[in-house]
C-alpha cells in the first residue's frame, strides 16, 4: 500500500513538472499503466542523453547507471550499479509474461553485456552507444540474437 501510493504521488509531481493535466481518475489506473505512463515521462525526460561508460548524469550514462536511476527515482527501489550484477536481483520471467517494468539482459555471447526496461509490445527502455537513451524493438535482428533473459523487480 506505501509503495502504491508512494508510485501516485511521483506520478502526479511528474504529470505536473511536465505539464500534463493531473485528473482524480488517474488514482484508478492499474500498476502498469502507472509503471507505464512514469517510463514513458521518465524516458522524455533523458531522451538523447548521450552514452558515456560509467556515466550518472544527463551529461553522458551507460545502461547500468541509467537503470539505477530510474528506479532509484521512479520507484524508490537501489540497484547494484552494473548489469551483472543487477541480473541478480528480482525473480526471473519468460519473455512472454514481461511486463511494464521488467528489466530485460542482453548478452553478447560469453556474459551480460547491456541492460534495458520493458516498456511493451516489444520495446525496450535502454542507452544506445549511438542514439544515447532510446526506446528500441527486442524483435530488431540486432536485440533479438542478444537476449538473455527478463527479471521482475516491480512487485504487482
Amino acid at each position: 500500500m506505501v509503495f502504491r501510493i508512494f508510485k501516485l504521488v511521483v506520478l502526479i509531481t511528474t504529470l505536473q513538472i511536465t505539464g500534463c493535466v493531473v485528473f482524480t481518475q488517474d488514482e484508478d489506473l492499474s500498476s502498469q499503466n502507472e509503471v507505464k505512463t512514469l517510463l514513458n515521462n521518465h524516458y522524455q525526460n533523458w531522451r538523447g542523453t548521450p552514452y558515456r561508460y560509467g556515466g550518472t548524469t544527463k551529461n553522458g550514462i551507460d545502461c547500468s547507471g541509467f537503470i539505477q536511476q530510474t528506479y532509484k527515482t521512479l520507484f524508490g527501489i537501489k540497484l547494484p550499479r552494473s548489469s551483472r550484477s543487477q541480473i541478480k536481483v528480482g525473480k526471473r520471467v519468460s519473455y512472454s509474461q514481461a511486463q511494464y517494468g521488467d528489466l530485460v539482459f542482453f548478452h553478447n555471447g560469453r556474459k551480460v553485456s547491456h541492460v534495458g526496461i520493458f516498456m511493451g509490445e516489444s520495446k525496450f527502455l535502454h542507452v544506445s552507444t549511438r542514439k544515447g537513451v532510446t526506446i528500441s524493438s527486442i524483435n530488431s535482428k540486432y536485440w533479438s540474437k542478444r537476449l538473455y533473459r527478463v527479471n521482475r523487480v516491480l512487485a504487482n
